[in-house]
């Protein structure tokens, strides 16, 4: 348990040696966090991941985050983390935190490209599949960094991205996140297939319909544009539900499928 936590639940006293505190002022330990930067990363890898893995405060994750990114120069965090994830190590906090990790990892290309050859994108669409809410929200952020990557899409692909994804759309799990994936995926012609093969005409419509947020429904519209150009018989049931529903779908037909593959 973190100190803001044990603070947090009303203690008074030190967790350690049990007398009274003269403030509850917290104050970041900055010759501790220098002292981690200059170790060298073998040396301070295991304890990083401990303190990630536990840590519970966003707070506190994202700035052990922010120094397991400045020892990523070794590939052995990267494989630490992706093999948290896969051997489902840790309770749903310590995953939620390890694919958080990874996430931040791939905004750089080169770590993308490893995440993805240490089976990363394997471990993740596996969270999203079993997981609880909060592993899943964070892995969904990770798959769609990682899949801007056209191979990591490939990946994504290839280890059955589209109908976990298609799953939790129709399951109603975190619609908005799964739909920002499905949209990456829509620009490979073998997804597209699975993709009206599992039924997305008809989920897409409802999204459109019942769902707020106009970027989600946005979305919706450039994956039924590529749907439709796929064959003759998709656009026609993509006319079709427009003019039953009589939703703003229309303009999904008129869109050309270099607007997803831009």
């Amino acid at each position: 348990m973190s100190i803001e936590a044990w603070i947090r639940l009303g203690n008074v006293t030190s967790p350690l040696s049990l007398t009274k505190l003269s403030g509850f002022d917290l104050t970041p330990n900055a010759l501790i966090c220098i002292t981690i930067n200059n170790l060298m990363p073998e040396t301070a890898v295991p304890w990083l991941m401990t303190a990630l893995y536990r840590a519970e405060q966003p707070g506190l994750r994202n700035d052990i985050i922010s120094v397991v990114s400045r020892t990523a120069e070794s590939p052995s965090v990267i494989n630490l983390l992706v093999n948290h994830v896969r051997l489902w190590k840790g309770d749903v906090q310590a995953r939620a935190n390890a694919a958080a990790a990874l996430n931040a990892l791939s905004l750089v290309d080169s770590n993308k490209a490893l995440i993805g050859g240490y089976g990363g994108l394997v471990a993740l669409i596996s969270l999203l599949e079993k997981g609880e809410e909060l592993e899943m929200k964070e892995a969904a952020s990770a798959v769609h960094s990682l899949c801007t990557l056209p191979l990591n899409k490939e990946r994504a692909i290839g280890y059955g991205g589209v109908r976990v994804v298609m799953e939790k759309i129709e399951e109603g799990v975190l619609v908005s996140e799964m739909v920002e994936i499905l949209a990456l995926f829509a620009t490979d012609d073998g997804a597209v297939t699975r993709m009206n093969n599992l039924g997305a005409v008809n989920c897409l419509f409802k999204i459109i319909k019942e769902k707020p947020n106009p970027r989600c429904k946005d979305y919706c519209v450039a994956i039924l544009s590529a749907i439709s150009y796929s064959d003759r018989v998709s656009w026609k049931e993509v006319k079709r539900q427009e003019r039953e529903r009589q939703s703003s779908c229309q303009k999904a037909l008129l869109w050309p499928a270099a607007f997803l593959r831009s």
